[in-house]
């Protein structure tokens, strides 16, 4: 049968340098090629991260093709739904000119790519077989009725108590199962809900020797497993926590107007205004409520509008009723934002929700951007009860704003980028996101340089420099100054083609006109080839304990395995092992129909660099050796791990 191939357009403009592309071929047999292509002149590395590899960081590496193109080309079922993003650097890459796309769970979004849908008629009627040409559906094919996904692990995980030898004190089951489902209930009725299916850690053993914990012994503890598991595996592997609805949400889709709603633990839509965040990521614990432009609303020939209201409860936020609404506009290289936010006096009336508002945020935002020069804002002032301290404050005391101007080459080669920012005080802040990271200190201004000079295929340097002064009394204030460099080789030039290494070198300065005193709290040296890892890490960052901390992490990939090692050295600490180490090992099971999970184990002493919460689980190397800032470490626990010691063995999925 004559070979299909699908060029699917997909043009994503990132910043003007970046853009996107997918090929698929149909190779018989139900199988087909899926090829990603991505354009980014001054990425040293990509991958492509997703359900095809269990999003295991940091994705399937992307290389270079003859047209300089980031590209990877994979093998997939006729019958797969494939999420995914691109990666580079510790930034996940939303392809939004993707086929489909796929609410990630954390007010964000995957690219989604359903074989089926795109094959339109060349579907093979059983994976393996032939395939069959069968009528093409008129129109766009249409979506599943719900699809579903997972994130699933379970471990054991026994921690060591080194201070005084080498005694178990705890050993658990980590057992976490979030099960996803997503689809159109009917047309233009998108639905999303979220069940836990258990997300408890049921003991094997407890030494009994932390205050406040009981003693169980191994034989019990094996007995209590075999019984929780032969009866009711979910509700033991639950922590005695019977499975429960975590994220529901539903809407309306028509040309006019959309409708959601959602509560538990759903993620409020986020807004991005021009350069700040107003709505990050908060969960909307008690249920929110949207409507928003619909589609035949947002093109006016060349004027693209965007715009909706959201009333809702979160208490995790603002522990109140509140509301947020937006108007955006973009024309012709220019571009306006206005928002609106407020929070009610009460968290049990909702008929007070507008009646006499404790908080009102006005923030807007504008942009023109024409030939690789730009220039941006975003200002915000905060109004509070009338006649109350805080509210009597001066005008500039409850106002924030940033500007930012810079030019950018028709190539990418190069970028500068300038900006200036002030916030009054604590009074200034909006309601949806962490002010002191969006709008900077209360009563500081900021001047920053920032941007990239590329010199060929071969050297990229990264610079962002600031200066961050009170604006009270500047004349006696403390002056900060912070630089943070960042040079990236590519040296596929000097190597062999079997080893195409890339090195990235970074650090931090920082400085002050109090205490005239240079100090260097980060750096770092990170070195990948096709398939090594190396990173190493200087850290002083934490001097209220006078610690440093240096770690080396090195990771070896051969094939579906991958093999980590890693050793610190820890002074200044005033208990604990001054020396870590970790030895970890990963295997990807080849198993299309299972969705390839992942087994993997890993033993750490004193240092953990494997990222462990409620959405990951302990394999995946996600804080160790980013560049960019004091806050991106090997070891994301280091100065709290000098008495880690753990052994886990677990199986995890993610599709």
């Amino acid at each position: 049968m004559k070979k299909l191939i699908l060029m699917l357009g997909a043009t994503l403009m990132v910043g003007g340098l970046a853009t996107a592309e997918i090929a698929l071929k149909d190779k018989g047999s139900g199988q087909v090629e899926i090829t990603f292509t991505y354009k980014d002149d001054k990425a040293s590395e990509m991958g492509v991260i997703g359900t095809l590899d269990n999003w295991t960081v940091p994705g399937e590496a992307m290389e270079r093709n003859a047209a300089g193109l980031w590209e990877k080309t994979i093998t997939a079922l006729a019958t797969d739904e494939i999420q995914y993003k691109f990666y580079s650097k510790g930034s996940w890459i939303f392809d939004e000119r993707a086929p489909d796309k796929k609410d990630d769970g954390y007010g964000a979004f995957n690219g989604l790519i359903v074989v089926a849908d795109i094959l339109s008629g060349v579907t093979p009627a059983v994976p393996g077989t032939a395939p069959v040409v069968v009528a093409k559906a008129k129109g766009k094919p249409g979506r599943p009725k719900a699809s579903f996904g997972t994130q699933t692990w379970v471990a054991s995980d026994t921690q060591f108590d080194t201070t005084g030898g080498f005694a178990p004190t705890v050993s658990a089951l980590d057992a976490y199962s979030l099960w996803k489902f997503q689809g159109d209930l009917i047309p233009n009725v998108p639905g999303y809900l979220e069940l836990t299916a258990f997300n408890g850690a049921p003991q094997l053993y407890n030494s009994g020797t932390a205050a406040g914990s009981t003693k169980l012994e191994w034989l019990d503890g094996l007995k209590n497993l075999a019984t929780g598991v032969g009866f009711n595996p979910f509700y033991y592997l639950g922590g005695n926590a019977r499975p429960h609805l975590d994220k529901f949400r539903i809407g309306i889709e028509t040309p006019w107007v959309n409708y959601e709603t959602g509560y538990k633990g759903t993620i409020l839509p986020g807004h991005q205004s021009v350069l700040w965040e107003t709505v990050g990521a908060p969960v909307a614990d008690s249920g929110y409520t949207q409507l928003s432009l619909g589609k035949s609303l947002q093109t006016w020939g060349d004027l693209e509008l965007s715009g909706g209201v959201l009333p809702n409860f979160s208490s995790s936020v603002i522990g109140k009723f509140g509301l947020f609404s937006w108007l955006s506009a973009s024309f012709e290289g220019f571009t306006a934002d206005v928002a609106y936010e407020l929070r009610s006096l009460s968290g049990t009336d909702p008929t007070q929700f507008l009646v006499d508002p404790a908080r009102q945020d006005w923030i807007v935002g504008g942009s023109a951007v024409a030939d690789g020069w730009s220039l941006k804002f975003n200002g915000l002032y905060s109004l509070y009860i009338p006649g109350t301290t805080v509210d009597l404050q001066a005008f500039n005391l409850k106002s924030a704003f940033q500007v930012e101007g810079g030019y950018t080459d028709y190539y990418g080669d190069s970028q500068t980028l300038v900006g200036l920012s002030y916030r009054g005080s604590s009074a200034a802040n909006m309601l949806y996101v962490a002010n002191n990271a969006v709008l900077g200190l209360p009563g500081s201004a900021m001047v920053s340089v920032k941007g990239f000079q590329n010199f060929g295929y071969e050297a990229t340097v990264n610079y962002d420099a600031s200066v961050v002064t009170a604006v009270t009394n500047i004349a006696s204030n403390n002056i900060g100054l912070t630089l943070t460099p960042d040079l990236r080789l590519n040296l596929d030039v000097l190597t062999s083609n079997a080893l195409k290494w890339k090195l990235d070198l970074y650090a931090q300065l920082a400085s002050n006109t109090k205490g005239a005193l240079v100090s260097l709290p980060v750096a770092g040296l990170v070195a990948h080839s096709d398939e090594i890892d190396l990173y190493y890490r200087w850290d002083a960052s934490d001097t209220t304990n006078n610690v440093l901390f240096n770690s080396v992490l090195g990771q070896v990939r051969f094939g579906p395995l991958a093999l980590q090692l890693g050793g610190a050295l820890r002074t200044g600490a005033s208990s604990g092992s001054p020396f870590g180490a970790t030895a970890g090992l990963t295997f990807n099971v080849d198993a299309p129909a299972a969705k390839n999970p992942v087994l993997y184990s890993n033993f750490v002493y004193g240092m953990d660099p494997y990222a462990s919460s409620s959405t990951a689980s302990s394999f995946n190397l996600t804080n160790y050796g980013i560049p960019g800032g004091p806050n991106q470490s090997i070891d994301s626990n280091w100065a709290t791990s000098k008495t880690t010691s753990a052994l886990r063995i677990g199986l995890s999925w993610n599709f």
